[in-house]
C-alpha cells in the first residue's frame, strides 16, 4: 500500500494502495489543522494532530491461547488485519475463511500514532513504526523472524518492488533505506543543491520518487538514486492557485497522479494530472479534477496494470465521504460507494478492498483505533458494484495489507 493515500495514505508494493504523499510540512499548517477539520476538511497532505486519542480497544485476557508464531501456509491472496486482541489475521477475499497469526508487537500501546509499509510485494513480510522501533515482522515459516530496530523519525515508508528494502522518510528531508535480513538504517545521501519534502514510493528498485521543496506556486517532483542521492528532476507543475497538494505512485511506478485541495484561505483551483515518470510528460486531467472540488482525494488504491485508480473524497467525520473509480486513460470518473475509503486493490484481477473507520485528516495511523470494517467491493462489466464485509473487528491500521504465505 501508503504516515499513509498514502498515509495508505497507506500507497504500493503488492499491496498496491499507496499512501498519497503529504506537501507541507507539519510546522507550517499545525495552526490550520482545527480550521480545516471543521470546514472543509484536509487531505491526506496534512501532518497529523497531536490532540486526538482513539477510543481504548478491548485487548484479550491472559487466559487468551498462546496464537501460532506465524500464519499458516495459504497460497490465494488475503486481508491482513489485527484484532482487537493484537493478534495478525488473515481473511479470505471472499470472507469465509479467517486464520490467526503473530502478535503484532509494539501495537498493544493506546493513543499512539503509527506509520507502516503495510505486506511486503510477496505476501510474507510487514514493516511498521512500533513503540519500540521499526517492526519487520514475517509472517510465514519461510520469512525472516521479527527485526527491531531504532530508526529516527519514521514518517513515511514504503517496500521496495521485490521487497529486498524499505525506504523511510523522517518528514524533513531525511531518507534512509532498511534491509529486512539486518535491521539496521543506511542514509540515502542528501542531494546537493536541493530541498526535499515527502516520500512518495518506489519508481523502481533503484530510485525514489520524491517531492522537492520549490516555492508556493510551484509543485515539484523528482527521482532520487537510493545509492549516491542523486536527483532527477521530473516535472514541476506551476499554479498560483495550487493550495496544498498530494501525489499517488502507480504500482509499476511509471505513473503519478498529482491532485490539489483546499488550505484555509490560499487561492485554490482544483486540479488533477497524470505525470509519466520516464518523460515527465503531464497530462492535465480536468474532468476528473471536477469530483475534486474541496477535500482533495483522502485515499488511493490502483488496480494493478491498467491505467484505474480507486480513490476516496471528503471524510467520514464530515459526511462528505465519497469513493469513485478513476479512467486517467479517458478522464473519466464514476462514482462507487459512500461512506467507505478505498484502501487497496487485489492482485490478479481481485475486488477493491474499502474501510469503514474514522480517519483523521491526514490519514495517520492511530494505535489501538477501532475496531472498523472492511469490506470487499466487486465491480461487474456493466458497473454494478456488489460489497461483501470481511471483518468489523480490524483495529489500527485497518488494512495492512495483501498477504499469502506460500
Amino acid at each position: 500500500m501508503p504516515k499513509r493515500i498514502h498515509r495508505l495514505h497507506l500507497l504500493v508494493e503488492r499491496t498496491y494502495a499507496r499512501p498519497i504523499a503529504r506537501s507541507l510540512h507539519w510546522a507550517a499548517i499545525l495552526p490550520l489543522l482545527t480550521l480545516l477539520v471543521a470546514g472543509c476538511a484536509q487531505t491526506a497532505a496534512q501532518r497529523r494532530p497531536t490532540t486526538q486519542s482513539p477510543p481504548s480497544p478491548t485487548f484479550a485476557s491472559t487466559t487468551t491461547p498462546t496464537p501460532p508464531p506465524n500464519l499458516p501456509t495459504f497460497s490465494d491472496w488475503r486481508v491482513a488485519y489485527q484484532s482487537p486482541d493484537g493478534i495478525l489475521h488473515a481473511i479470505t477475499l471472499d470472507g469465509k475463511t479467517d486464520v490467526a497469526g503473530p502478535l503484532l508487537p509494539g501495537l498493544i500501546t493506546t493513543g499512539n500514532q503509527s506509520t507502516s509499509a503495510g505486506a511486503s510485494p510477496n505476501g510474507q513480510m510487514l514493516a511498521y513504526d512500533g513503540d519500540g522501533g521499526l517492526v519487520i515482522l514475517g509472517m510465514s515459516a519461510d520469512a525472516i523472524g521479527s527485526t527491531n530496530a531504532r530508526v529516527a523519525g519514521m514518517y513515511e515508508m514504503f517496500w521496495s518492488p521485490d521487497g529486498s528494502q524499505v525506504a523511510i522518510s523522517d518528514g524533513v528531508g531525511g531518507l534512509s533505506v532498511v534491509v529486512p535480513a539486518s535491521g539496521q538504517p543506511r542514509p540515502i545521501p542528501s542531494p546537493h543543491g536541493h530541498v526535499l519534502g515527502h516520500l512518495i514510493g518506489w519508481i523502481d528498485g533503484g530510485h525514489l520518487a520524491v517531492e522537492v521543496v520549490n516555492s508556493a506556486t510551484a509543485a515539484t517532483v523528482g527521482a532520487l538514486d537510493v545509492i549516491t542521492g542523486e536527483l532527477r528532476i521530473i516535472a514541476t507543475i506551476h499554479s498560483s492557485e495550487l493550495g496544498t497538494y498530494t501525489y499517488s505512485l502507480s504500482p509499476d511506478g511509471k505513473t503519478l497522479l498529482f491532485s490539489n485541495s483546499i488550505l484555509g484561505n490560499d487561492p485554490y483551483t482544483p486540479l488533477v494530472a497524470k505525470i509519466d515518470t520516464a518523460t515527465g510528460v503531464i497530462t492535465p486531467l480536468p474532468r476528473i479534477a471536477n469530483i475534486n472540488r474541496y477535500s482533495g482525494f483522502t485515499s488511493a488504491a490502483w488496480r494493478p496494470g491498467t491505467e484505474k485508480i480507486a480513490v476516496s473524497t471528503g471524510f467520514t467525520a464530515n459526511g462528505d465521504l465519497k469513493s469513485w473509480v478513476l479512467d486517467l486513460r479517458n478522464d473519466t470518473a464514476t462514482h462507487l460507494l459512500d461512506g467507505q475509503y478505498v484502501d487497496g486493490w487485489a492482485p490478479d484481477n481481485g475486488p477493491l478492498i474499502l474501510t469503514v473507520s474514522q480517519k483523521m485528516p491526514d490519514n495517520d495511523i492511530v494505535i489501538g483505533g477501532g475496531p472498523f470494517t472492511i469490506t470487499a467491493a466487486t465491480i461487474s462489466s456493466n458497473g454494478q458494484v456488489s460489497t461483501t464485509v470481511l471483518t468489523q473487528q480490524a483495529m489500527t491500521f485497518p488494512f495492512i495489507g495483501f498477504v499469502r504465505t506460500a
